[in-house]
């Protein structure tokens, strides 16, 4: 009878394993019997020490042979565990068989795991006090606790713990442990009840405490199943363990798991994966919190993208196949569907972007691009390919563009739609612009040595002058946002294609797009944002301009390129249009980057006082 038992508890302890895989996302699920040597090394600890302790070598154990994240492993060990005390709860509940404090101390337990996990989930204050308390500890463990945080949250404040193969896999293994209980009652003498209420009434005791009560049966009862599994999984797994502790000694534990167990998603970039649990406990970037939270879907995310827009861009691979995917909330995900949108009408009239997928509504948005390897911006190829080659692709970009102007012609700016620009993108902007330094500079202030002063913006704020020297008022369908790097060069005809269009414009003058142009080469603004921001010291601000010596050359064969297709006058008006593209940058950088947005009020002062200099 007693071999009965432990065959029903090694079958019990199997079933308890399987139970637990179907907590990880299926391409990160450790073996079966990785799951049982752990569960075992549990038992043979806790037989021992109080507290449950073995459950932690128990995480350790196999977050080091399945290679994942401790924090994530003791996740599910706590899920399952919580989804254990739910059911013991109401069997001795229901028929009577623990006293009152015991069933306390159970239901104590059971509200605390979930009343943790619903307070991380939706109140931002407890989030942050998690990670106030982990940082008394160094970034690698403080982000192994959030990692736990996160992932206990996921499987506990969701519908994971009650799925039907969860249920029926809990169900079947506790209908294993009843059976092998009632064999051990029968070969030992003691009555069913005594032996299930010694078994699962205390689960803070350790077995050596309870054999006290029941004799060294239990001890050799629920030993021999754990010691059995534990010499099979090592005799049969030996050179695996031996590696994973030879690795550990060498690098370190795996202490952050790269996986979502509910979504099934993965940050294959471990600093992305911090940099997204970091946002989500401090609140510091919610778009980056959000992208984790809803931006993922089934995709795996390889890399996050540098960018200057209210959007995540992120590598992502789907079902195998790579992709780059925008992600964005609130105002910019309604700029996302604009943009998808404007992608979707003009795919025949330029090299564009396609759109293979796409998700959400004016809350949150996404939607996803074909990756091409090997494909980069036009910033990088710049910097890296010939200059006549660069030139070629240049030109080829503006003839392009200029046919799309062609096709997509449309009338002039209706007079109200125009006063309406001035006033919101050009007169609101430098007032902000003014605002802003006037907190940081005087009225009289110097750049690089040169002596400049507030006074000089004073044609930006005067509406009347400004609405005179927009005399080209054609539009038409306009990229938007034409610089280098929303310019991708590949090895797919045409050679090149565009990303990120901005279309919501009230004055799409196609001029827009020609200082767009003129916005990356001219001061080189792509450097701009990757570089060192602008200094102030007493009352001079030093900036660090931008424009490489390639840039130089592209913009000299630019201007050239611009000469041969318009006259003076509309070329004056395209270094207006590079003046007011600045002023709507720096905005968003108060907003966004406030550190950068005084380098460019430093450019829109540059390129004010030059447009003066050359034309009044």
């Amino acid at each position: 009878m007693m071999a009965l038992a432990l065959a029903a508890l090694l079958v019990a302890h199997f079933i308890r394993a399987m139970r637990q895989a179907n907590l990880f996302a299926a391409d990160e699920r450790p073996r079966t019997i990785q799951l049982m040597v752990g569960l075992s090394i549990a038992y043979v600890i806790n037989a021992v020490l109080p507290f449950r302790l073995g459950e932690l070598a128990r995480g350790l154990y196999v977050a080091v042979r399945a290679n994942l994240g401790i924090g994530r492993v003791l996740a599910t060990v706590l899920a399952e565990r919580l989804s254990d005390l739910v059911l013991v709860f109401a069997a001795l509940s229901l028929f009577g068989l623990a006293d009152l404090p015991t069933i306390l101390i159970l239901a104590a337990g059971i509200v605390a795991i979930i009343a943790t996990a619903w307070a991380l989930r939706l109140c931002k204050p407890a989030r942050r006090a998690l990670w106030w308390a982990a940082s008394i500890f160094n970034e690698r463990i403080r982000t192994t606790i959030a990692d736990f945080a996160w992932s206990m949250v996921k499987l506990v404040a969701s519908t994971t713990l009650v799925r039907p193969r969860y249920l029926a896999l809990t169900l079947a293994m506790w209908a294993a442990y009843l059976a092998a209980y009632a064999a051990f009652a029968r070969a030992s003498g003691y009555p069913l009840a005594e032996v299930v209420t010694a078994m699962v009434d205390s689960p803070l005791r350790s077995l050596l405490d309870r054999s006290r009560e029941m004799g060294s049966a239990i001890i050799l009862f629920t030993s021999l199943a754990a010691l059995l599994i534990l010499v099979l999984g090592l005799a049969t797994d030996w050179r695996g363990v031996e590696r994973s502790v030879a690795r550990v000694r060498r690098l370190g534990l795996p202490l952050v798991s790269s996986a979502d167990p509910s979504l099934r998603n993965a940050f294959i970039n471990r600093g992305d994966y911090g940099a997204m649990l970091r946002a989500h406990f401090t609140d510091a970037d919610p778009l980056v919190a959000t992208f984790g939270l809803h931006g993922l879907g089934e995709a795996i995310v390889h890399r996050i993208l540098p960018g200057g827009s209210d959007a995540i861009t992120a590598v992502v691979e789907i079902e195998q196949r790579f992709g780059i995917r925008k992600f964005a909330t609130g105002p910019a995900a309604a700029k996302l569907i604009e943009q998808a949108e404007w992608l979707d009408a003009h795919a025949g009239d330029l090299p564009l972007a396609e759109i293979v997928d796409r998700s959400g509504d004016e809350r949150r948005f996404r939607y996803d691009m074909p990756y091409f390897a090997g494909a980069r911006d036009l910033y990088e190829v710049a910097h890296t390919a010939p200059s006549a080659h660069c030139a070629e692709l240049l030109e080829a970009v503006v003839t392009g563009v200029a046919a799309h102007h062609e096709v997509s012609a449309a009338g002039p700016c209706a007079p109200e739609a125009l006063a309406r620009y001035v006033d919101e993108k050009i007169v609101a902007n430098a007032r902000a612009a003014l605002d802003f330094a006037r907190l940081q500079l005087p009225e009289r202030y110097a750049i690089n040595g040169q002596p400049f002063a507030m006074a000089e913006w004073a044609p930006l704020l005067d509406q009347d002058w400004l609405l005179k020297q927009f005399t080209r008022t054609g539009t038409a369908a306009i990229h938007g946002d034409l610089t280098f790097e929303n310019i991708i060069i590949c090895d797919r005809a045409p050679g090149w294609y565009l990303i990120d269009p901005n279309p919501a414009n009230r004055f799409n003058s196609p001029l827009i797009d020609w200082a767009k142009l003129m916005q990356s080469l001219h001061l080189g603004y792509e450097t701009l944002n990757r570089g060192a921001p602008a200094r102030i010291s007493d009352d001079a601000v030093t900036l660090m301009l931008a424009q490489s010596s390639v840039y130089a050359e592209l913009h000299a064969h630019y201007l050239g390129l611009l000469a041969g297709r318009f006259d003076a006058a509309t070329l004056r008006e395209i270094q207006l249009h590079e003046i007011v593209n600045y002023l709507r940058l720096i905005p968003y950088k108060i907003r966004n980057q406030p550190g950068r947005a005084l380098s460019f009020f430093a450019c829109a002062s540059l390129l004010l006082r030059r447009f003066e200099a050359e034309h009044g």
